[in-house]
């Protein structure tokens, strides 16, 4: 898959970013940029988008074994079997999403259905912001306020759909796009 890597090079990476970075959530991100609080030298934030079983059986075995904080951005339709989930692809359970959510793992909303935001007539894009929300924190028991942009890239949201996620009550969303993030920039 694009965006993955071996169990052994996610164990490495994780090693090595216990080590020589500052890893810290993205909830002490958001805090740090809006001037509540000092954020440490080298911080880093470890996300991961969709749900993929693996994360529950891999990744996070190996962020326990270093304690670092990820977030975790679901599709609450491919958790409950809906939707147009990728082929072949096992999904973490709520029952897991639970016990991530206990354990050092924030959770963020990803769109209901995984699609892309730009592409959906304005208020499906607003039904899947809010409603993701709304399965996420119902079955969490806690607010849930970060988003991530399906897909990611700038042919998937713009500034109208960044409006209608902030209006929905996230205090941020994450992209796709390469590149560093300091306090001050979007």
């Amino acid at each position: 898959y694009l965006h993955s890597v071996s169990p052994a090079a996610f164990e490495a990476q994780m090693r090595f970013l216990a080590a020589r970075y500052h890893v810290i959530s993205l909830e002490q991100m958001v805090a740090g940029f809006r001037g509540e609080g000092e954020l440490p030298e080298r911080s880093v934030v470890i996300t991961f988008d969709d749900g993929w079983r693996n994360t529950y059986t891999t990744a996070y075995p190996i962020l326990c074994a270093y304690n670092l904080p990820a977030t975790l951005f679901l599709v609450p339709d491919w958790i409950e079997g809906r939707g147009n989930p990728p082929p072949g692809r096992e999904y973490v359970t709520w029952e897991q999403v639970r016990e991530m959510s206990r354990n050092g793992i924030s959770i963020g909303a990803h769109t209901l259905s995984h699609r892309s935001l730009k592409r959906l007539p304005l208020e499906e894009a607003r039904r899947e912001v809010a409603a993701s929300k709304a399965r996420l924190e119902e079955e969490l028991g806690r607010a849930v306020t970060s988003f991530a942009y399906p897909y990611g890239a700038f042919r998937d949201f713009d500034a109208g759909i960044a409006r209608l996620v902030a209006e929905s009550g996230y205090a941020c969303a994450v992209t796709t796009l390469s590149g560093s993030n300091r306090p001050g920039q979007n």
